[in-house]
């Protein structure tokens, strides 16, 4: 895959699915916006992009209509357990195939399955235009879950929605929202894991 049609990806998919608050009709000037239309036109020749991605039949619809309407180009989804889609993304890249063109899923199994085979190409070179390439236009800024700070982007805010909880301290009708962990009687009681790691 060329680096323009992933930096076509990139753009697309998190500016169709992810970041509501970028102002699209912000005009781009200059380079950015010449390299932005050659990128979008290699994109339409390539035609096809394979997306690795959770099994959920909503984000799959979402993306799969989404990019089709914006930019007429196929998706083709590769839906499974992360741990055998990275698996398999790993075995292809070593023997030279990249038939994969992004992945989208939890960071936990891209450090541990993807980071340490060095198949990760860095995220910022591949970011076009300044709504995308300047940390102030993302909420928080640029993130990153690899410590290198360079191919692990996290470009949307997302909450698991996995709650355990001590049934001797607390009773499932307490907790209707994630507000109700604000109340000060759970002060010192909330533990959380570390979405990096297993």
């Amino acid at each position: 895959m060329s680096s323009s049609f992933k930096r076509f990806l990139l753009f697309s998919l998190s500016t169709i699915l992810f970041m509501p608050q970028i102002v699209l009709g912000q005009s781009v000037k200059g380079a950015s916006q010449s390299e932005w239309d050659k990128t979008v036109e290699l994109a339409k020749k390539e035609g096809r992009v394979v997306v690795s991605m959770p099994a959920s039949p909503e984000l799959r619809i979402a993306i799969e209509k989404s990019f089709e309407k914006r930019y007429g180009i196929d998706v083709e989804p590769l839906v499974g357990r992360a741990s055998a889609i990275i698996r398999k993304i790993v075995d292809e890249s070593k023997a030279g195939v990249r038939y994969t063109d992004l992945h989208m899923g939890g960071s936990e199994s891209i450090i541990t399955g993807m980071l340490p085979e060095g198949i990760l190409e860095p995220i910022e070179p591949l970011l076009v235009l300044p709504e995308v390439r300047e940390a102030k236009r993302w909420y928080g800024g640029h993130i990153f879950s690899d410590n290198a700070n360079r191919s692990l982007y996290s470009f949307q805010a997302y909450q698991s929605e996995n709650l355990w909880h001590n049934t001797q301290l607390m009773k499932a009708d307490e907790f209707r929202s994630f507000d109700d962990l604000l109340n000060p009687k759970w002060k010192g009681k909330i533990g959380i894991l570390d979405p990096r790691s297993a």
